[in-house]
């Protein structure tokens, strides 16, 4: 009994791998409940502005594009006004906040009380806004929750790695920053701002309507006429190299020769 059981308390090579997979599923398990718990956070936070989530994504993609094209205006005045204005930022951000509140205020708290119900409207007030190709507010909280958790995730990793190497984090770090100021003496920060803010905004656009896989589609014969080419001149470059070392020793070329008829 005693060696049966030293035999069974033995350590084998083949029990590292459950031990690893049962990690592996006990940290996919953690993330998907941090993932459903900032989920169920932001639907309840996000759940009452879903219309206009809907109508922000379809400006986004340019389902309307006089209305997106007004958008799209509207957004570039704004931060050319915020970027060029003499008023302190302080004073813009309070009163950019102020008329938040008070616009939500407006829609959540007092049109409620003071507008007239419509016999349809009690009807459809179980009913949500759905669209077939935008995303719902559950599943644009999900994809949200993720991107935060994935994001907690990699500071934690990265304060781990910090710990643990501090002389690699060390140049890691200073590697970054000076690329950042590199890129920031010979780029001004207002430009850079101006094309992260047109990313965000045509990023959408580019998504919904698949333009890489179409720009793809239309690209890939050229792209096959290139790889050809650059194929058919890498094999002439090689022909040539062969003709040219059997031209300068002609006495191994014959020895080839005669070992091949052999």
């Amino acid at each position: 009994m005693a060696e049966v059981e030293g035999v069974a308390a033995a350590p084998g090579p083949s029990s590292r791998p459950t031990f690893r997979g049962r990690g592996a599923t006990s940290g996919s398990l953690e993330r998907y409940q941090q993932v459903e718990a900032a989920q169920r956070a932001l639907v309840e936070v996000l759940g009452p502005y879903e219309p206009l989530l809907s109508r922000v994504q379809a400006a986004l993609v340019w389902e309307r594009p006089a209305r997106s094209a007004l958008w799209c205006l509207g957004l570039n005045a704004a931060f050319w006004f915020f970027a060029l204005t003499s008023l302190r930022l302080v004073f813009l951000l309070a009163f950019s906040l102020m008329i938040i509140v008070c616009i939500d205020q407006w829609k959540n708290k007092i049109w409620p009380e003071i507008k007239v119900s419509r016999p349809d409207a009690l009807d459809n007030e179980s009913w949500g806004f759905v669209h077939p190709r935008l995303l719902s507010v559950p599943e644009l909280c999900h994809h949200v929750a993720e991107v935060w958790v994935s994001g907690t995730i990699f500071i934690r990793n990265l304060l781990l790695f910090k710990k643990q190497n501090p002389g690699k984090f060390c140049l890691l770090s200073c590697g970054i920053l000076t690329f950042l100021a590199v890129l920031g003496r010979y780029i001004p920060g207002l430009l850079l701002t101006y094309l992260m803010l047109v990313t965000v905004m045509m990023w959408p656009l580019a998504v919904y309507h698949r333009l890489w896989d179409r720009a793809y589609v239309r690209l890939k014969p050229a792209l096959q006429r290139l790889d050809f080419s650059v194929r058919g001149y890498m094999m002439s470059k090689q022909r040539e190299r062969q003709l040219r070392r059997r031209a300068l020793h002609p006495e191994r070329a014959t020895d080839n020769h005669s070992d091949i008829r052999a």
